[in-house]
């Protein structure tokens, strides 16, 4: 559990996908706080194959348990039209910020490589070894692009990309 107060901005980073066929990817929420200190913090990551109410239902609870400030959600192609709906007819809705991805995932991870390798993303766990509950997106991080799986990765590297390069209105 986390104390809502320790972030300055909490976020869901929402990579969608909605067919449940077991060669399909799967959708991926990576909830991540930021700190006074600019250092990203993974407060859950979960990936499942769902279909598209299966999908409101994962954002919706994961909206409940962590009240992010924004839903960061990929609206590239046909995710755009469910994003659309989202907006419309979610109660969250009024928190959904689009990103449409215009490079390709390997450029994308390997700008993400960058608050990784420079300690500024954080995975949670103790003593060197991840979170049970974070593996799977350690899984990933470890063996892209040769894994079986990079849907928690894409997630992550959106929401980590959106946090550190979205400037906040500044007061003066």
């Amino acid at each position: 559990m986390f104390i809502r107060g320790e972030y300055e901005r909490v976020i869901l980073a929402v990579d969608p996908a909605v067919s449940t066929a077991s060669s399909a990817d799967r959708s991926a929420l990576v909830t991540l706080g930021q700190t006074a200190s600019q250092e990203i913090h993974v407060l859950e990551a979960l990936a499942r194959r769902v279909a598209a109410p299966e999908l409101l239902t994962l954002i919706d609870q994961a909206d409940e348990r962590h009240r992010p400030d924004v839903i960061v959600f990929e609206a590239n192609a046909a995710f755009a039209g469910l994003r659309d709906l989202l907006l419309r007819h979610a109660r969250f809705g009024p928190k959904i910020k689009s990103v449409t991805q215009t490079k390709d995932k390997l450029s994308r991870v390997h700008a993400f490589s960058v608050p990784v390798e420079n300690g500024s993303f954080r995975l949670k766990g103790r003593t060197g070894h991840v979170d049970a509950s974070q593996q799977e997106l350690w899984d990933e991080m470890t063996v892209f692009p040769a894994g079986e799986h990079d849907d928690l990765l894409d997630a992550a590297a959106m929401g980590t990309a959106w946090l550190l390069e979205r400037r906040e209105p500044r007061v003066w």
